[in-house]
């Protein structure tokens, strides 16, 4: 088959291409979901797509797909997802809760102008107001 010139492969493409993980599910609680052979099906996909090895210490034992957001809970892409180790995947709970407090946070203090905001010196004043009390 032959490819017009702005066609590339996955492999031949510097862009990360979004592949959905497939259908959007009929679910509506996470823990069944979690558990679900849909799920399982979406896992086996972005195991071949982001590899068998954790993102972030590189381990390849007691791999599990972290969540990077659930904005599209039961309806993942790639962009959705990552592949942590058992070890790794609470850390990447706290990193996602920390992203998502940080959102509400500008917001709150900003209101419509907080992408205006979203700097490293906020990121820091931020972090001293969520740590005030330790």
């Amino acid at each position: 088959m032959k490819k017009n010139k702005n066609q590339t492969s996955l492999f031949e493409s510097s862009q990360v291409i979004n592949i959905s993980l497939g259908p959007k599910s009929n679910y509506t609680d996470y823990d069944t979901y979690i558990h679900s052979p849909e799920w399982k099906a979406k896992r086996i996909i972005a195991f071949k797509y982001l590899g068998r090895k954790c993102h972030s210490c590189k381990s390849t034992k007691q791999l599990e797909v972290h969540h990077l957001n659930y904005e599209n809970l039961f309806n993942e892409s790639l962009e959705d997802v990552e592949i942590l180790c058992n070890a790794c995947h609470p850390v990447g709970d706290d990193i996602r809760a920390t992203k998502k407090g940080y959102e509400t946070w500008l917001r709150n203090k900003y209101g419509e102008w907080a992408n205006h905001y979203d700097d490293e010196f906020e990121y820091e004043k931020f972090q001293n107001w969520k740590y005030r009390d330790s």
